[in-house]
């Protein structure tokens, strides 16, 4: 299927337009590649962004196909309809901010096409969700982190990495996943760890994780940790990575973390905002607790309110007022 098949594919379910056979048929279809999911995730993330309202009898199929056209054909001109006052009047209504978002919508997917043939490199300045890889793994970059992606395919998985980032590796032991920094390499087939390129270090969460410098070579296993000091790669450590305090916090779990910690943590999970009491020191209220990432945000606040004898009120969808908190 080309590009162009894929978008108007995706393009159809998004809309609607698809009925119920057919529908099962796409979501099987999605189903059959990493590829094709994150092709539908970044389009209909476009998709929601760009259209700012709803517009009523606009058949936005109809539309995406005549854009299509427009750019196959070598005439580019636009014909005026004036034939007659109904043509005139469907001119005049028609919703030229859908138009935007169309176009919106290709550029990005032949930005994703370009990702995934070809490699690009990313930047933050402080990505709290992960960037999911066409193999299924999932990177969380830390501030001012870059990473490049080298080679993905079904024989070869290699990135580069500058800075700090924290990897959950899809398992694929016929095909190890190759990290390089300008100092180290690591080789995994499946497991989560830390890898700071600036600090030349590598801290393993769970599995097993190979390190190379020239010649020398540590293996890590479970809260293990080595360190390339002097082009010598230290002998491995123990290390407890629950101990570490990591910069984002995707499962929502604590360990006696002070109340802004834990609000700021919930603020970025559920892209809300939070506005707390005056207050110079949160040491004293503080929250240990399992993950809480499967609740919901009424019930994580409950379990504030229960934990601290927290007052607070709902300003509106996006923004909460915390008015007291009791600390120990």
């Amino acid at each position: 299927m080309k590009p162009t098949d894929k978008i108007q594919y995706i393009h159809s379910y998004i809309s609607e337009e698809l009925d119920s056979s057919e529908a099962s048929a796409f979501e099987a279809w999605l189903n059959e590649s990493n590829e094709n999911q994150l092709l539908f995730d970044q389009i209909s993330k476009v998709w929601n962004n760009s259209l700012t309202k709803e517009v009523k009898q606009f058949n936005h199929s109809k539309a995406f196909n005549k854009h299509l056209d427009l750019l196959k054909s070598k005439d580019h001109t636009i014909i005026t309809p004036i034939e007659s006052k109904q043509q005139k009047n469907i001119f005049l209504n028609f919703n030229w901010t859908s138009v935007a978002a169309i176009m919106i919508l290709m550029v990005s997917v032949l930005m994703v096409f370009k990702w995934m043939n070809n490699g690009t490199e990313y930047i933050s300045d402080k990505i709290t969700s992960p960037l999911a890889l066409e193999d299924g793994s999932k990177v969380w970059l830390d501030k001012g982190a870059k990473l490049k992606v080298s080679k993905m395919t079904k024989d070869q998985r290699t990135i580069v990495l500058n800075g700090r980032a924290y990897f959950e590796i899809a398992t694929n032991v016929n095909v190890p996943f190759v990290i390089k920094t300008k100092d180290i390499e690591i080789n995994v087939t499946g497991t989560s760890f830390i890898v700071d390129a600036d600090e030349k270090s590598v801290l393993v969460k769970e599995g097993q994780v190979e390190v190379k410098h020239d010649k020398q070579v540590r293996l890590l296993t479970k809260n293990q940790k080595v360190i390339l000091t002097q082009n010598v790669l230290s002998q491995v450590t123990e290390v407890p990575f629950e101990n570490i305090d990591l910069w984002f916090n995707e499962e929502l779990k604590f360990n006696n973390a002070p109340f802004d910690k834990v609000i700021k943590d919930i603020s970025e999970k559920y892209k809300i905002k939070f506005e707390l009491p005056v207050r110079s020191d949160w040491a004293r209220c503080t929250l240990t607790s399992g993950s809480l990432s499967n609740n919901t945000l009424e019930q994580i606040m409950t379990t504030l309110q229960l934990t601290w004898d927290m007052d607070y009120k709902k300003i509106d969808d996006a923004t909460y007022k915390i008015t007291k908190v009791k600390c120990k």
